[in-house]
Parts: structure tokens; C-alpha cells; sequence
């Protein structure tokens, strides 16, 4: 027979999760997570104190399902799948980055140790540490704009054709980029689910094109260059 949940900790910050997940952040409350688990708020307050650390446990918990890096798969296949992954994971809880950037908020140990093992992997395949906190943080703001301007292209598949694609291909171009994406005017019909994979791939391909100007802008930066290749 079914039944209602065990009322715990976990349970608790699972129900808030899918709270913020439906209705977003601002309708996150003590009573609306008592609703969905079918017990009073009186119940709910014997495992949080109040909100705000329910705000904070729900994080924590999307922390922990953010995907990482390992440096198990090849380093282009497994940042490919990383993009893919993390998008649709900022998609799906977009409105809980919104409590992790508010001023004031603690990361814990977990999200220190997934950046480590982020950075960890950049470094097994061949960037200098300092290499890979630039190359990261490259990676991070891509994910970040294709979360932001196209999550659609995420959740089904489909997508307009990726904002600012036409500078990348130019950048790219310059850089001397082989010609193997089909992404202009009269490239042909090319499916929204193709743009964005494109989009990805034009990405990757200038990765490590663009490190040197990177790490120009670094003035303590070491000299010299990594061995990580993205081919």
C-alpha cells in the first residue's frame, strides 16, 4: 500500500527541490514543502529551523547532483558530455542558482571538492593547474549561456541558432579552425538540435585556441604552454 514519505531530513530537501524545480524560488516556503509531503509545518520545523536553512539544504542537495569532471573518458568526449549535463541540470533547478549566488551564502566542503576534481581532471590531461582554472572558467560561462539563452535546446532538443554564433565561426576562422560545421546561411537546412550541437562543438574546437589570450591576462601567469589537446 502506499503511503506518505518518511518525514526526514532527506525527504524534506527532496520535496523542496521539486518545489523549486515547479514554481520557482520565490513560492519555496516552509508550508508548501509541508503541502507536497502531506504533514504540518509544526512537522517540517522539527527537522529546519526555518527557511532560510531549508534554502540552504536545498542547495547543498543541487550541489551534490551537479555534474563533474573525470579524466577517465577522453578529454573531448567527457567535456562535451560535461556541457551537455551541467545545462540540463541548470535547466532543470534554475531557480536554486539564485540562492547560491545571493550575497552572504557558505559553500560547503562538497562544492570545494567537486572543484577540485574538475580542476583535477583538466590537469591529467595535460593543463597546468593555472591553465585549468582559465580554461574552466571558459567552460563555465559557455554553460552558463547556453543554460540561460536557449535552456529549450536542454530539455527536448530543440533550439534557435546559438546567439553570437557568427563571431565564434569568425574567431575560429582566424585561428585557422577547419571548416566542418555547416552553420551559414546557405549551409542547407540544419535542424535546431544540430545548431546547438555545432554550437558545442565550435566551442571545444576554439578551447584551447583561445588559451594564450587567456592567459595574457594574467600578469603572475607562468610561462609557456600545457600539453591538453581537445582534437
Amino acid at each position: 500500500m502506499g503511503g506518505r514519505p518518511v518525514l526526514d531530513v532527506d525527504s524534506i530537501v527532496t520535496a523542496a527541490l521539486d518545489e523549486v524545480e515547479e514554481v520557482g524560488l520565490a513560492a519555496l516556503s516552509i508550508a508548501a514543502v509541508a503541502r507536497r509531503l502531506e504533514v504540518t509545518p509544526r512537522a517540517i520545523y522539527h527537522y529546519v529551523d526555518d527557511r532560510s536553512a531549508l534554502a540552504r539544504r536545498a542547495v547543498g542537495r543541487w550541489m551534490q547532483l551537479v555534474p563533474t569532471l573525470t579524466a577517465s573518458d577522453a578529454p573531448r568526449e567527457a567535456l562535451r558530455s560535461f556541457i551537455v549535463a551541467s545545462a540540463r541540470h541548470f535547466v532543470r533547478y534554475r531557480f536554486v542558482q539564485d540562492i547560491a549566488l545571493a550575497d552572504g551564502f557558505e559553500y560547503g566542503e562538497d562544492f570545494y571538492a567537486m572543484q577540485e576534481a574538475r580542476l583535477g581532471a583538466l590537469v591529467a590531461w595535460g593543463a597546468r593547474p593555472d591553465e585549468a582554472l582559465l580554461l574552466f572558467q571558459e567552460i563555465a560561462r559557455f554553460v552558463d549561456g547556453a543554460a540561460r539563452h536557449y535552456p529549450e535546446a536542454f530539455v527536448d532538443g530543440a533550439a534557435p541558432v546559438w546567439h553570437g554564433m557568427g563571431q565564434s565561426v569568425a574567431e575560429l576562422a582566424a585561428a585557422g579552425a577547419p571548416e566542418r560545421y555547416p552553420v551559414s546561411a546557405d549551409a542547407g537546412e540544419v535542424s535546431s538540435a544540430q545548431q546547438v550541437a555545432y554550437g558545442i562543438e565550435l566551442f571545444l574546437d576554439g578551447l584551447c585556441t583561445r588559451l594564450p589570450a587567456l592567459r595574457a591576462q594574467q600578469p603572475d601567469a607562468q610561462k609557456g604552454v600545457g600539453g591538453i589537446s581537445l582534437t
